[in-house]
């Protein structure tokens, strides 16, 4: 049992993504590049006032994976992933500050909307419907 937790510490510390380095992104190609001007790739964090502001991914330049954005508070503020093109993919979700859902986006794998959208108020009353 001893070794089952050690391992576990030891796989739960090594998915923790690193701090995000110094990124340049180039808003005109949506492109984001290190520091040395090389497109970058890999999974970080970022964080404002000790507090976690978010969790990204990149794939050469590209925004990649699965990205979660953070309140100061520590709630969800959005959760969604994107494509190896930078597109974003499947359900997208959107929170008030006060954890409780504002809205659902579903694209397709090639980015494109799709699907149904709904928009909460911050009673979780759905405010709109849509089906794309």
């Amino acid at each position: 049992m001893k070794k089952f937790i050690i391992l576990l510490s030891i796989m739960t510390s090594s998915c923790s993504p690193s701090l995000c380095p110094e990124l340049l992104f180039d808003s005109a190609n949506f492109i984001t590049y290190d520091s040395n001007n090389e497109l970058f790739t890999g999974r970080c964090s970022t964080y404002e006032d000790d507090n976690l502001r978010s969790i990204r991914q990149y794939l050469n330049g590209k925004d990649y994976g699965r990205w979660t954005f953070y309140y100061s508070n520590g709630t969800k503020e959005t959760t969604g992933e994107f494509n190896k093109t930078g597109q974003r993919i499947g359900k997208w979700k959107y929170y008030y500050v006060n954890g409780k859902l504002k809205q659902i986006s579903t694209f397709s794998k090639n980015g494109e909307v799709k699907g149904r959208w709904i928009t909460y108020d911050s009673i979780g009353k759905i405010t709109s419907d849509i089906n794309y």
